[in-house]
């Protein structure tokens, strides 16, 4: 049957390959394979042994934590042995070596995760042995040398990649230790071979992936393989034949006679990941919604709407059962209908569906992709907006649609009707800095502008008897001194505001005592537009973190948040916080309350009489109308708690994996930086990849072919992240932040990780209180397990991260003694530390004390910690070396810039003591930067703005070249987070340029694998140097006598 195939590799008449996640063996000369694992989670990269016994690969477990590692088993099956326990997600199988060790790669040990390394290991087990080449993805053995790969690695998300990261290949001819550059290609190189007399590789140069040769000395340049469709990849060969694949399917080559055949192979799949299975519906909802007339809500759930009771009766699921996404399910003011975004034609359309009779309704008009939809609570109309920024009404009986607005800025949000179902109100990006919020009436159809443009006002949300408009708005500015330098911040800036819709109405703030006992009559449903900015009234309460504001009867909700570091919920985080809380204040009394504590977040009823009010993975209907007491959390009218279980979610994953391709597909389409999709025929390029869904058997498959249509864009920042694998369980390793070797006994430490030791979680947890362990000292065991060279540290450490564990160690004076120490749960950051400190002590020893030293590991909130953790003490040298090698992106690179741009032009002197810097951490010196190849993204930027400001030399390799920023708003059903290349960056100089190029230093240096081997930092030592030198020719402005 027709399978998915992938990652083959070849030893005389046997090939092995992937498909169905698993190791497959095939004869050549016949057409079904025989399956070699089952239950490894996703198997890739298999490396059969030179003696053709073994075959090696990598086992990787997807779920919460990604992790994969390197085994070992006989050719034709059986047991499976673990030989890694690095405990990371970028661990990779390489290749074997000439004297029969396996060659892995790795970021294990290293700072950063892009720092990855050649390990040896011994098929028999025992502690791999790093490699002596520095960064590399893989190594080759041939009659004229050593051909080491640097970033050899195949790229399906980013095809003709040009950027500073393309693969490229070194030789060490005759193996003396010395390397030098092969030959250069404008294209991304990987797959390296030997056949024959040549060097054999897969190149993209000319525009798509195919296999290449040269000679030894990297010349005569030949093409043996003539794919014009998909990409080659994979290539691997046993110095005879080729096999790759290509588009799913496997290929031979015979480079020697030229000749090139497809392999039929009928893989015996049970195809066990394509039956329909039932998942836990706690886990895929994406909106909920209570019911006008109340005990009713709408849950969508993995795409699917479901109306239920909240506690009795059958849930019913609207729509197609399987292989269409319904978003933004809205009742119908009569409670009758659903209203929906469907794409079940491929592309999104409005649908209204009976909840009677069951009937739909199809709206054809092409709104794009609809970022928010709301039904008007007493006609039958709805709003929606959506990403080309345009807000619109449906009328649901005609089918009339009218634009009603249209920004040039920003996606309008936060629509919400007035009750009387005539006008809309809604945040409008009025420029790149500011939100207004905006009101128009559905019958003439002339946006009003409420709040002045001048600071960003959101969350709309009419009273219920429409006498006010309450929203949110970031304009009371009360500046918190930073504790750590000498800047200040706005962490609680929000305040709700109201404003009148009746010139005549007074401020219930400002109101004037009366004798009369009569009820106010409520207010009509016009609204009084001239003069309407002058009516906006702020809260009498203090400013807080507030993120919405909804009028219910009599009161104001509003959903307040703790002002909270920004590193735990940094890029790609999908668990939802539950710390945020639902306060209410009283329009009669003036007076604020705690409505709910320990929330999410909330959604109101089209009658704000109730909320659904969701809690981490629970959801819970309450009334308004009193505050919710603690009943516990059984489900049921008392307590409030829905039973989400009752959803029955039924996958059907062929049909789910088709809708994902294809909404992956439009995502791109819809959202891509430029209308003309860089001249891509992005029609044929969804049929191509379309047709390769017949073969696909398991999720990693699907991601395999929407990174391979993805990358057709040729652009950065295409990604698909995450997505639900199954129950697939994987085990930390628990590190002591030490390296050890084997020396007959136990496990010797060779180094310990520090960095500075007076910081949390800076040292390793050898050298804690009291115990002690030093440089020389041995492990012997590790809660009573014996170390042996079997039996490595890490091994007995599997799933003890962040746990007690007892050592006996044996100390460099013979003695003997038990310790008890509580491992990482993660060494990254300890090693990276240790790494900083270790380079800022050897610049300012090699620089006599005249230059400081700061690394930016990334421009997110990691790297801007780290900036700030050492440029306040680092900027008082003479000179600085800002390093940014490794950056792995974000979006603070200007606020680093403009601190480093700064020019000291005073003094502040006290009576006693050194003057202070004007401006503070203005360096009085020469600035150099450092970068590389894997600087990247916000990285790039921060590379070229240095250059383009004249700050300094920049010193290193040229950048990643990734610069078409991201802002992925919606998921697919899934989970999984598919990315579009949205906003691109242009320089002055360069324009485009540095996209899928990276930018040029101004002072090229390499880091040679020899300087690896020999302990040497090129770039660093020539930092210095630069610094040092610029010190003398900067004209520094001395202190005031």
């Amino acid at each position: 049957m027709k399978a998915y195939i992938s990652q083959p590799d070849i030893m005389g008449d046997r090939v092995v390959f992937v498909s169905d996640d698993d190791l497959w063996l095939l004869r050549l000369g016949e057409d079904t394979p025989v399956r070699l694992t089952v239950g490894f989670g996703v198997v890739g990269s298999p490396r059969i042994s030179p003696d053709g016994r073994s075959v090696a690969f990598k086992g990787s477990q997807m779920g919460e934590l990604n992790v994969s590692e390197a085994y070992v088993m006989g050719v034709s099956g059986g047991q499976a042995r673990r030989l890694t326990y690095f405990g990371s997600q970028y661990t990779d199988v390489v290749g074997w070596s000439a004297d029969g060790r396996l060659v892995v790669c790795s970021d294990y040990g290293r700072p950063f995760r892009s720092w990855r390394e050649l390990f040896a290991v011994d098929p028999s087990g025992g502690e791999p042995a790093r490699l002596p080449y520095g960064p590399a993805a893989s190594i080759l053995s041939t009659p004229v040398g050593t051909i080491l790969g640097r970033n050899t690695v195949d790229l399906p998300h980013w095809k003709r990649y040009r950027g500073g990261t393309k693969g490229e290949f070194w030789i060490d001819r005759g193996n003396r230790g010395v390397f030098e550059k092969f030959f250069e290609l404008d294209g991304n190189l990987n797959s390296p071979m030997w056949v024959g007399d040549r060097f054999y590789f897969v190149s993209d140069h000319e525009g798509i992936g195919n296999i290449y040769s040269v000679d030894a000395y990297g010349r005569d340049l030949r093409k043996h393989t003539t794919q014009d469709v998909y990409y080659v990849r994979n290539a691997r060969s046993d110095g005879r034949m080729i096999v790759y694949q290509c588009g799913g399917e496997l290929y031979l080559l015979d480079p020697l006679v030229g000749k090139e055949s497809k392999l039929d192979v009928d893989v015996p799949s049970p195809m066990r990941q394509r039956e329909p299975r039932f998942v836990d519906p706690s886990k895929f909802v994406e909106e909920y919604t209570p019911h006008p007339r109340g005990r009713i809500s709408v849950f969508t759930v993995r795409g699917k709407p479901f109306v239920m009771g909240n506690w009795e009766g059958a849930p019913l699921q609207v729509g197609e059962p399987n292989g269409v996404r319904y978003r933004h399910a809205q009742f119908t003011a009569d409670g009758h209908g659903l209203l929906v975004v469907s794409d079940e034609s491929g592309e999104e359309r409005l649908e209204l569906y009976s909840l009677k009779d069951g009937g739909r309704r199809v709206f054809d008009h092409d709104f794009g992709i609809v970022e928010e939809l709301k039904v008007s609570p007493k006609r039958a109309l709805a709003a929606l907006t959506n990403n080309r920024f345009e807000l619109w009404l449906i009328n649901l009986e005609s089918g009339d649609v009218k634009l009603l607005d249209r920004s040039e800025y920003g996606v309008i949000s936060q629509v919400d009707w007035h009750p009387s179902g005539r006008w809309l109100a809604y945040s409008f990006p009025e420029n790149h800095e500011a939100t207004s919020i905006r009101l128009v009436n559905v019958d003439s159809q002339k946006p009003v502008r409420v709040s002045t443009p001048t600071s960003h006002d959101f969350s709309p949300s009419f009273d219920p008897e429409g006498r006010y408009l309450y929203y949110l708005s970031t304009r009371h500015l009360d500046p918190v001194y930073d504790r750590v330098v000498f800047d200040l911040g706005f962490p609680k800036p929000v305040k709700p505001f109201l404003v009148t819709l009746k010139s005549s109405m007074q401020s219930p703030f400002n109101r004037t005592p009366t004798y009369d006992s009569e009820t106010p009559k409520d207010a009509d449903d016009d609204v009084d537009v001239e003069g309407i900015e002058l009516r906006v009234e702020p809260f009498p309460m203090e400013e807080a973190n507030y993120s919405k504001v909804v009028g219910v009867k009599g009161r104001v909700l509003l959903l307040s948040h703790p002002v909270e570091g920004a590193m735990s919920r940094w890029l790609w985080s999908t668990t939802p916080a539950s710390n945020a809380t639902i306060e209410s204040y009283n329009m009669e009394e003036l007076s604020k309350d705690v409505f709910m504590q320990g929330v999410t977040d909330f959604e109101p009823s089209m009658t704000r009489d109730a909320l659904i009010v969701r809690v981490g993975d629970g959801y819970r209907y309450v009334r308004v109308d009193q505050k919710p007491e603690d009943k516990g959390r059984e489900p049921g009218p008392r307590s409030g708690w829905i039973n989400l279980s009752r959803i029955k979610v039924l996958v059907d994953p062929e049909k789910e994996w088709r809708q994902m391709l294809r909404e992956t597909w439009r995502l791109m389409r819809e959202n891509y930086w430029r209308e003309d999709l860089a001249g891509v025929d992005w029609e044929s390029i969804y049929e191509r990849y379309a047709k390769l869904l017949d073969r696909v058997n398991t999720r990693y498959e699907l991601s395999d072919v929407i990174r391979e249509m993805q990358g057709e864009m040729g652009t950065s920042h295409a990604y698909e992240i995450g997505g639900d694998y199954g129950e697939q369980k994987a085990y930390p390793v628990g590190g002591l932040g030490a390296e050890f070797r084997f020396n007959g006994e136990g496990y010797e430490v060779t180094k310990l990780f520090v960095g500075d030791p007076s910081n949390e979680g800076e040292k390793s947890p050898l050298l804690g209180a009291g115990v002690n362990v030093g440089i020389g000292d041995t492990i012997l065991s590790i809660d009573g397990k014996k170390l042996s060279r079997e039996t490595t540290p890490n091994q007995l450490l599997l799933n003890r991260a962040g746990e007690q564990v007892v050592l006996q160690v044996k100390t460099k004076r013979g003695e003997i003694r038990s310790v008890t120490v509580t491992t990482l749960r993660n060494e990254k950051t300890l090693i990276y530390r240790s790494w900083v400190e270790a380079n800022r002590r050897y610049v300012h020893e090699k620089s006599g004390g005249r230059v400081g030293y700061v690394h930016i590991p990334d421009m997110g909130p990691f790297g801007y910690a780290e900036f700030h953790r050492l440029y306040p003490i680092e900027s008082a040298f003479d000179a600085l070396i800002v390093d940014v090698r490794y950056n792995g992106g974000g979006h603070v690179s200007h606020l680093i810039l403009e601190k480093l741009a700064r020019r000291r032009i005073g003094y502040d002197k006290p009576r006693r003591g050194k003057p202070y810097p004007y401006p503070p951490y203005s360096v009085n010196g020469p600035i150099v930067a450092l970068t590389n190849e894997q600087a990247g993204s916000d990285g790039d930027i921060f590379s070229h703005g240095f250059k383009l400001l004249g700050l300094g030399p920049l010193i290193g390799r040229r950048t990643w070249g990734g610069v078409v920023g991201i802002n992925p708003r919606i998921r697919l059903v899934d989970g999984t987070f598919v990315t579009q290349p949205q906003f691109a960056f242009w320089f002055k100089d360069v324009g485009w340029g540095v996209e899928n190029r990276g930018t040029e230093p101004t002072i090229w240096v390499e880091n040679k694998p020899q300087d690896y081997a020999g302990g040497v930092d090129a770039q660093l030592e020539r930092g210095i140097e630069e610094a040092v030198r610029l010190i003398e020719k900067t004209q520094r402005l001395e202190e005031p006598s």
